[in-house]
């Protein structure tokens, strides 16, 4: 579960920006489906948030950022070897390489809070460090400036024995989960589980397919997905075409036949003769599914694209509903649909806006921030203005055709 997550000097962000899946106690919508209280914690958490913006107001990097984080975790210590941290700092300023990148997420995790941060840039890690709250916070270890350690808790044993054994430029965190630490293992298998799902040029399903790899049992809700979608599909299959080649899908259809009297079943290729609506709705279906089967968190990108208002509304149903969102799976997703703004769709909460000031730096506000009553139509008022996360547009007919 995600409680928190800040980021600065990342692409767009410049500033200090943090994103809270904590929902408001003021707004009493939709307690019963759209909210959760873990064990344990005194806060309720969102099952999903909407982040709206402009076409470049930063609603995309601000996606890229939590799964750079979550790729550092992962892999710092396989990359050590490699001449530099990659990374993205605001480019819009003097000197820009001189400021470090900074990442925080506040997690739950088998029931345990974690608070886990670091900050870096190109050479060195320049501060990290992971605090755990049972009943109350205690700090587990920080470092700076590459391997010095300000503090290792004693009863953070698997850092104890690894902290000499530390390069500069790798996160402990991810050196200590490569060496089986219990505690470390622990939350990297949240960063592990972790989807995002960013728009892909022609929709083709390669997320879906990878996560069939992986467990084909999800193979049949994801069927009932695209039946229950109305797009005729009762079957697909993916295809390997070799080592070298991408998989390909073929979907079946049923139809009538006149030689047999009967119910047959032709095949199509998904690229070739299905919409882009049912492919990006294919691409979508494996890891929503994936994600509340392991009961973890997916961020889609532009989840709307190509897809009928009323489809989107019903998959945020399904993704808010008690019967099938047991586990208490979130999702977080950017979209530019008006008609995703209305409060019996969704909360006030989970509504984020995205727009950059005047230097072209990304800033967030939750709707919440402002004093939006329960009544309010969120969308004619996005619209208008009000909210700003909007784009302000001159005419884009030459001058004299403004008519």
């Amino acid at each position: 579960m995600l409680v928190k997550f800040r980021v600065k000097n990342y692409r767009s962000f410049r500033d200090d920006t943090e994103f809270s899946m904590v929902a408001s106690n003021a707004i009493k919508e939709h307690e019963e489906t759209h909210v959760f209280q873990p064990k344990g914690r005194k806060y309720k958490l969102l099952k999903s948030a909407a982040i709206y913006g402009a076409n470049a107001s930063g609603k995309t990097n601000f996606l890229d950022a939590m799964y750079r984080m979550r790729t550092m975790v992962l892999h710092s210590f396989r990359d050590a070897e490699e001449p530099s941290i990659k990374r993205h700092p605001f480019l819009l300023r003097d000197n820009p390489e001189s400021m470090p990148t900074e990442f925080e997420a506040i997690i739950i995790q088998d029931g345990i809070e974690y608070r886990y941060g670091f900050s870096f840039d190109a050479e060195v890690i320049k501060h990290e460090y992971l605090f755990r709250t049972v009943e109350r916070e205690s700090k587990l270890y920080e470092r700076v400036d590459g391997s010095d350690f300000i503090f290792i808790n004693n009863a953070f044993k698997e850092g104890k024995k690894l902290k000499d054994h530390l390069r500069p430029n790798v996160l402990f965190l991810s050196l200590l989960s490569y060496h089986n630490g219990e505690i470390s293992k622990q939350v990297v298998a949240w960063f592990h589980q972790f989807n995002q799902l960013v728009e892909e040029f022609d929709a083709f399903p390669l997320s879906t397919i990878k996560i069939l790899e992986r467990n084909s049992t999800l193979k049949s809700a994801i069927i009932d997905m695209l039946q229950n979608a109305d797009t005729d599909i009762v079957d697909f299959k993916v295809v390997d075409n070799g080592l070298d080649e991408t998989p390909s899908i073929s979907t079946q259809h049923n139809y009538f036949s006149e030689q047999v009297q009967g119910m047959q079943t032709i095949s199509f290729d998904l690229q070739e003769h299905e919409s882009q609506g049912t492919r990006r709705f294919l691409s979508l279906a494996g890891p929503i599914i994936d994600t509340l089967h392991r009961r973890s968190i997916v961020a889609i990108d532009e989840f709307e694209s190509s897809l009928h208002p009323l489809l989107i509304e019903q998959l945020l149903r399904l993704l808010h509903s008690r019967d099938y969102n047991i586990g208490n799976a979130q999702f977080i997703y950017t979209t530019h649909s008006p008609y995703l703004l209305d409060q019996r769709i969704q909360r006030r909460d989970q509504v984020w806006l995205v727009e950059k000031d005047d230097s072209s730096s990304s800033q967030m506000i939750a709707l919440s921030d402002y004093k939006v009553r329960n009544d309010t139509a969120l969308a004619k008022n996005y619209l208008q203005g009000r909210f700003g996360g909007i784009p302000y547009i001159d005419s884009l007919l030459p001058e004299g055709e403004n008519e």
